[in-house]
């Protein structure tokens, strides 16, 4: 971010002072003055306070300066202090002002550029020959083989203590290097990602990898779990990239759904596509529609609840999760207004699918049935579903992904080639 001289010297007016008053705590931890932030934001324009929370990414302004204060602390090799001890008393930090202009320095570089990076499923990595693998899926978004992946990007910070203190809860599952038979999903993106929390950056990437893998099992790429090990358990890892360089500046166990993810299986028509000649760019041709189409916000939305249907597996949940996925891509809120939510969603889903009028009645008669078990999980606080609301349940799910698939093909420009 573009910080003009005078918002520069009250900013190391206001760091050099924190430095001198500030505490170093057990664990890491650094302690400033009450009322530090707020007295040094005060000082400042509101168009750059704005600014400043936009770089940020709603991260304080306080918690950047102390997580700079200890990448600086790291870096010089000083240890943590075992008891509290003023900042100024750590040879690192003895001279405040030099320190306050290196984190000046870093603030400019806010909002920085990001390329974060996960292995997605273990199977379709064995399915093809994992070398010269490219496919965008949009000018964010790839699929890459190892071998694609920039030879810049770095499994480790080259300091030897940060390294350590980013690893902290996963030294001993990161790799070496990338592995020969697996692919990767790589996102690019801006912004300022935290250690501490989780960031915007993060979270979009874990948004894209659920709408990913939610349209591959609308489409029928993935089809089941298959089972879990820890030898395939998923890291997000995310390098920064300043002036063409990059660092080691993320990494994280995925969350559990993706973690799940990483286990499921190819499905007998992907198989056979492999099998026929059909590369993965033309394997996952419909899935581009998602990321790129003009409807792409509500794909993507669609495509994340019905992965969490796909994996559920409590009935309340599913049925839930399956009525958001139809609800995403069919519901109107000012028609439903005006004939009602279930009248709306159940003609929309039968002229969508259904290719006779037996057909849309049959589908009419199903949704129906479908939202009154929906209405009563929500209203009447029931934990048990019978038999035969199960089976509702389990069609209620294959309903919400072929309406998914109906709408992702409407979507894409380019129709998805199958070699005989």
């Amino acid at each position: 971010m573009k910080i003009n001289q005078a918002v520069s010297s009250t900013l190391l007016v206001a760091i050099t002072e924190a430095i001198q008053d500030g505490q170093h705590l057990q664990y890491g931890l650094i302690d400033f003055p009450k009322g530090w932030e707020e007295k040094t934001l005060v000082a400042l324009s509101d168009e750059f306070r704005s600014a400043l929370n936009k770089s940020l990414d709603g991260s304080s302004f306080e918690a950047f300066v102390k997580e700079s204060l200890e990448f600086i602390r790291l870096e010089s090799g000083v240890p943590s202090p075992k008891t509290p001890i003023r900042l100024t008393e750590l040879t690192c930090f003895k001279d405040a002002l030099s320190t306050a202009r290196i984190i000046v320095a870093n603030l400019e570089r806010v909002p920085a550029q990001y390329r974060l990076i996960t292995r997605i499923s273990k199977e379709l990595g064995e399915r093809i020959t994992c070398s010269g693998v490219d496919v965008k899926l949009s000018d964010r978004l790839r699929v890459l083989s190892f071998d694609m992946i920039p030879k810049s990007f770095v499994l480790k910070h080259t300091n030897s203590r940060i390294n350590a203190y980013l690893n902290r809860y996963h030294s001993d599952k990161i790799e070496e290097q990338f592995q020969d038979n697996a692919l990767y999903l790589e996102f690019r993106t801006t912004g300022y990602l935290a250690r501490r929390r989780s960031s915007r950056a993060i979270s979009e990437f874990y948004d894209e990898i659920r709408a990913f893998y939610g349209a591959c099992i609308a489409n029928g790429i993935f089809y089941e779990h298959g089972g879990w090990s820890e030898e395939i358990t998923p890291l997000l890892i995310g390098n920064s990239i300043h002036n063409g360089v990059e660092s080691f500046a993320y990494v994280e166990r995925c969350d559990e759904d993706v973690v799940a993810c990483a286990a499921l299986e190819t499905s007998m028509k992907t198989d056979r596509q492999l099998k026929n000649g059909n590369s993965l760019e033309e394997v996952l041709t419909p899935i581009k529609a998602v990321f790129n189409s003009d409807n792409h916000v509500k794909l993507k939305t669609a495509s994340t609840w019905a992965l969490r249907a796909h994996l559920s597996r409590r009935g309340l949940d599913k049925i839930l999760e399956s009525a958001i996925t139809i609800e995403v891509l069919m519901g109107d809120r000012e028609t439903s207004d005006r004939i009602g939510l279930t009248k709306l969603i159940a003609n929309r889903c039968a002229y969508a699918l259904g290719k006779s009028n037996k057909e849309r009645e049959d589908l009419i008669k199903f949704f129906i049935e479908f939202y009154k078990v929906r209405s009563e999980v929500v209203h009447s606080g029931r934990t048990v579903l019978n038999h035969d609301e199960r089976k509702i349940v389990d069609e209620g799910l294959e309903l919400s992904i072929r309406v998914l698939k109906h709408e992702i093909e409407l979507s894409s420009d380019t129709p998805t080639v199958v070699r005989a």
